[in-house]
C-alpha cells in the first residue's frame, strides 16, 4: 500500500516525525521546490540537508518524491507558467534535473489556488511532466483539491471573486480534470482536507460523510488503484470575534447542498492550523466537546475576554476511521498533511 507523508524543512516536529516513524511510509515529499511566473525553480534548503533526508529516507526503505507548488498558491503565477509552452517546457526540465540529479523516485505536483479557467494547460502541464518522469523512470503524482461533481465550464470561471468569500474558497476545485489528470499521473493524491477552510465558518477539516461523496464521484472517473486518500494531522481553532456564550455556538449539521457561510459571517475570525500537540495542551480547557464518526472530535475553550474558541481535530481514533475507506473502496494508499502536527498514537494503529 502507497503511504506518504509530507515532510516540512525547518520544522523540528516535522524532522523529528520523520526520523520516528517514517519507517511506517513507503513515501517521503519533503516541501522543497516552487515554481515562480518565470518557470525558475527555487529550492527552500541547502544540498546538505537535501542529502540528509535523501540518506534518512534510505535508511527507512522510503522513496523520495519531493513536493513543487506554484509560488504562494498564486493563480496568477500558475498562470504565466501554464499558458506559456515555453515556461511548461521550461519547468519540466528543471524538475527533470533535480530528480536526476538526486536520484530521486519522483515527483508530487502541487499546484493551487484560483487558476480554474487554465484548467486544460495544467492538464497538458501535467501530461508534459508524466512523458518526462516516466522516461527516467520516475513517477508522478499529482495532489488535487476535492470535487464531488463535475468543473465548471471554463469560460464560467473567468470573473474576480472576493478571496473572503465562501465561493473563492470553492474555486479552488476547478483547475483539475481528473479524467485527465487520472489517465496521466501514476498518483491521483485527493486532499481530503480543508471542507471547512481558513475563510469558512467552524466544522470538520474532513468529515467522513464528505471523504464518502468525494469518492464516490471519483470513483467514476479515477481509477481505484490510482487514488490516494490524503487525510489531515492537523487541526483547524477558529476564535469569536465578540464575547460568546460557549453553549451557544454548534456545529450546523451540513452536507454539500447547504452552501457553507464564511467565518466572518458566523461571527469569527479566520482559523489557525494547529497541531495535535497544542490541541492536546487545551483538553482540560474544554468546557464543551464532543465526538462524532461522521465530523471527528471537536471541543470549545473560553478565552479572558469572554471570546470562545472552537477547534475540530482528528485524533488517532478518527484517523482509523477514515483509513478504513482505503480498504473499503479498495484504493491505492493514503497520504498525511503534514508529519509532526500528528496524534502520535496513529502509528499504532494506521
Amino acid at each position: 500500500m502507497f503511504k506518504l507523508g509530507w515532510l516540512v524543512p525547518g520544522s523540528a516536529e516535522s524532522r523529528e516525525s520523520f526520523l520516528l516513524y517514517g519507517h511506517h511510509l513507503t513515501h517521503v515529499s519533503p516541501t522543497w521546490l516552487r515554481l515562480d511566473a518565470e518557470a525558475t525553480l527555487h529550492v527552500s534548503v541547502e544540498p546538505s540537508e537535501i542529502r540528509n533526508v535523501l540518506a534518512w529516507a534510505e535508511e527507512r526503505g522510503v522513496s523520495a518524491v519531493p513536493l513543487v507548488v506554484n509560488e504562494a498558491f498564486k493563480a496568477d503565477v500558475a498562470g504565466a507558467i501554464l499558458s506559456n509552452p515555453n515556461r511548461r517546457r521550461k519547468a519540466v526540465e528543471a524538475l527533470a534535473r533535480f530528480a536526476e540529479t538526486y536520484r530521486l523516485a519522483g515527483i508530487n505536483l502541487d499546484f493551487e489556488g484560483p487558476f480554474g479557467h487554465w484548467r486544460d494547460h495544467y492538464t497538458a502541464f501535467v501530461y508534459e511532466m508524466s512523458e518526462r518522469l516516466h522516461g527516467l523512470g520516475m513517477q508522478l503524482s499529482v495532489d488535487v483539491v476535492c470535487q464531488t461533481g463535475p468543473p465548471k465550464p471554463i469560460e464560467a470561471l473567468r470573473q474576480e471573486l472576493d478571496p473572503a468569500s465562501a465561493a473563492w474558497v470553492s474555486s479552488w476545485a476547478e483547475p483539475y480534470d481528473y479524467l485527465e489528470l487520472g489517465q496521466a499521473v501514476d498518483q491521483f493524491i485527493l486532499m481530503g482536507y480543508d471542507y471547512h477552510a481558513r475563510n469558512l465558518e467552524p466544522g470538520p477539516v474532513g468529515p467522513l460523510w464528505w471523504l464518502r461523496k468525494v469518492l464516490g464521484y471519483t470513483l467514476k472517473i479515477v481509477p481505484a488503484n490510482k487514488i490516494v486518500l490524503g487525510l489531515p494531522f492537523y487541526a483547524r481553532a477558529w476564535t469569536s470575534k465578540q464575547p460568546m456564550a460557549p453553549e451557544a455556538w454548534s456545529t450546523r449539521k451540513t452536507d454539500l447542498d447547504i452552501p457553507l457561510r464564511t467565518a466572518a459571517e458566523a461571527g469569527f475570525e479566520p482559523g489557525d492550523g494547529y497541531g495535535y500537540v497544542q490541541i492536546a495542551e487545551h483538553l482540560t480547557e474544554f468546557v464543551r466537546s464532543g465526538r462524532d464518526p461522521e465530523t471527528s472530535p471537536w471541543g470549545i475553550w473560553p478565552l479572558e475576554d469572554g471570546r470562545i474558541t472552537v477547534v475540530h481535530y482528528d485524533d488517532a481514533q478518527s484517523l482509523r476511521e477514515k483509513s478504513a475507506l482505503i480498504d473499503d473502496y479498495k484504493l491505492a494508499g493514503t497520504a498525511f498533511w503534514r508529519l509532526g502536527q500528528e496524534d502520535p498514537g496513529v502509528w499504532g494503529v494506521l
